[in-house]
């Protein structure tokens, strides 16, 4: 491992088939992209991503050097990379798509695992003390005071 990298890697928190879609999604906004984006994905499915515990960046592993690493920030709105590539050529190169894709396929489970979007309103009817009458039956216990209440005018 290099000796700036991350200090341990965790596993996406999101299924293969969420990383399929946004790809197709990100294929579609910049199709001329459409090389460095499957390189990207590859990253995302098989090697380590991880946000710098100390930067405000990523540390993305290489695609066909495990164990090496390199360094993504988002500087001024644009995303730098310590990579060969973005280094002769500029960028988008394929950490940092890989990075824009981990970030958007996480979030897009986080949003689908939102609960509150899965909460229905339980319509709960007014209470109404003419219909909801209670009476107290010989044992003491609490009965409704007519099984079919007359309807409200």
């Amino acid at each position: 491992m290099n000796p700036i990298s991350p200090a341990q890697s965790t596993a996406p928190t999101f299924s293969l088939a969420t990383l399929r879609t946004v790809l197709a999604e990100l294929t579609a906004e910049h199709p001329d992209r459409t090389w460095r984006l499957v390189k990207a994905a590859n990253i995302v499915a098989i090697r380590t991503i991880e946000r710098s515990e100390f930067n405000p960046g990523w540390w993305i592993e290489s695609e066909t050097e495990a164990g090496k690493y390199y360094f993504v920030l988002r500087v001024d709105g644009r995303d730098t990379c310590s990579c060969q590539d973005y280094l002769r050529r500029g960028g988008p190169c394929k950490h940092a798509l890989a990075m824009e894709l981990f970030q958007r396929c996480e979030r897009r489970d986080t949003e689908a695992d939102d609960l509150t979007a899965r909460v229905v309103a339980f319509p709960t009817p007014a209470y109404d003390p003419d219909r909801d009458r209670f009476e107290l039956t010989a044992k003491g216990y609490a009965a409704l005071a007519s099984s079919d209440p007359e309807p409200l005018a």
